[in-house]
């Protein structure tokens, strides 16, 4: 079980596409993380830009992610 107040910020993005590819990067590689914001953003259809969506990875696993993220050329944020 994932300790969510131990979770730390990884990146805000808006684009759900781009989303669904960081997550099978992240799940790929092991690594906790959850996605806050999602259900905000499906919400502000059309306007979805307004309400970025932000990944968060457990702090023990934060390198790891960061690593996994920039070897695919995808660690930076919207």
């Amino acid at each position: 079980m994932l300790d969510y107040g131990a979770m730390k910020l990884l990146l805000s993005i808006t684009d759900p596409v781009r989303l669904t590819y960081l997550e099978s990067l992240l799940k790929g590689a092991g690594v906790h993380y959850a996605v806050h914001d999602r259900h905000m953003a499906d919400l502000m259809i059309g306007a979805g830009h307004l309400v970025p969506m932000r990944i968060m990875v457990a702090g023990e696993d934060v390198a790891q992610a960061k690593r996994v993220l920039t070897e695919a050329g995808q660690y930076y944020d919207d």
